[in-house]
């Protein structure tokens, strides 16, 4: 099965290309499809030309669906700039390009309105709508290092990460901008972090006592609503991702001695985690679908990196776009 989001023929070979500068649970719940894999257009440089930015499937990054009214698809950073491409598309769109001063950085889209949040040189966080393009600086730069933001359930606030204290803690700020405000502050190191369904909670990963782990907390950010939780495979947490209509979340764990993988979590619920990779390769970078019914992710084979679509109706997996190999 040829990857949805391959490559065109080699009929562009031998054209001048920018060189990519446009740039415990029971058992494996994934069945990947489209193992074999088509070798066309990927020697040669074949590639993606858009207003003069070549676009060649390598190191994808998903983070997030398009949703109310817009059909969905995926979200994700290329040669520094944001590329959105629909599920039944066949060529990606560049949502935003990359901004004087270096590249924009880790997308994330909104619930509700679709609104695409990003970090933009030199060390902003701003958001965007598909309609404007006229972006909204909500956190400045002068707040510390900042990454990883991530939107409420409604809209209304972004989480992200700063380091302004001297280590990484977790802050919350109104969609307008404003001062933010500390959720979780601690010398060790809270990241990754993903508002639950509710609306009023935070989980997140922190190594405040020793390894990685999943928490939560309350936005309010009182100390006595912390909670480490528990019921995940062994190993440290790497990353955890939610979806506004289901509490199931998707949490990256590197197991001790083995790849990172990708589990299906339902917190206090008496289920077990639901694996959701298929042990092959390093699993990360996980998106949840607005509905909670499909997880994107990258999955890194052999120094090829690719996007895979998970469906938990199916528990099958397709794979949207080809690896790089030695050519690139």
């Amino acid at each position: 099965m040829r990857p949805r989001f391959a490559p065109p023929s080699r009929e562009r070979e031998g054209e001048k290309q920018s060189g990519g500068s446009g740039g415990s649970g029971g058992g494996s719940g994934r069945e990947r499809e489209g193992s074999k894999q088509d070798d066309t257009g990927r020697r040669g440089g074949g590639g993606w030309d858009d207003g003069g930015i070549v676009f060649v499937p390598r190191d994808p990054y998903p983070y997030s669906y398009p949703t109310r009214g817009r059909e969905p698809g995926i979200t994700f950073t290329r040669g520094g700039h944001v590329w959105e491409v629909p599920l039944s598309a066949s060529r990606p769109a560049a949502m935003v390009r990359g901004l004087p001063g270096g590249a924009v950085r880790q997308p994330v889209r909104s619930p509700v309105w679709a609104r695409l949040a990003f970090v933009a040189p030199p060390g902003e966080l701003r958001w965007v709508t598909a309609e404007s393009r006229k972006p909204r600086t909500v956190v400045k730069s002068d707040w510390g290092r900042i990454g990883q933001p991530t939107w409420s359930q409604d809209d209304k606030l972004l989480a992200f990460v700063s380091d302004r204290n001297g280590s990484d803690d977790i802050y919350i700020v109104g969609e307008k901008g404003g001062k933010p405000r500390a959720i979780a502050v601690h010398p060790a190191s809270d990241h990754s972090p993903a508002f639950a369904s509710d609306k009023n909670w935070i989980y997140f990963v922190s190594d405040r006592e020793g390894q990685p782990a999943l928490w939560r907390i309350h936005i309010n950010g009182s100390p006595t609503t912390l909670t480490r939780m528990t019921g995940l495979p062994p190993g440290d947490v790497i990353s955890v991702t939610s979806s506004r209509s289901m509490p199931s979340l998707v949490v990256c764990i590197q197991e001790r001695k083995g790849p990172k993988q990708l589990w299906l979590y339902t917190p206090f619920a008496r289920m077990e985690a639901m694996k959701i990779s298929d042990g092959r390769g390093d699993d990360d970078q996980p998106a949840l679908s607005p509905d909670g019914v499909r997880v994107a992710f990258r999955t890194i084979e052999k120094e090829s990196s690719t996007i895979i679509v998970w469906d938990r109706r199916t528990r099958r997996a397709e794979r949207l776009t080809d690896g790089p190999d030695d050519a690139y």
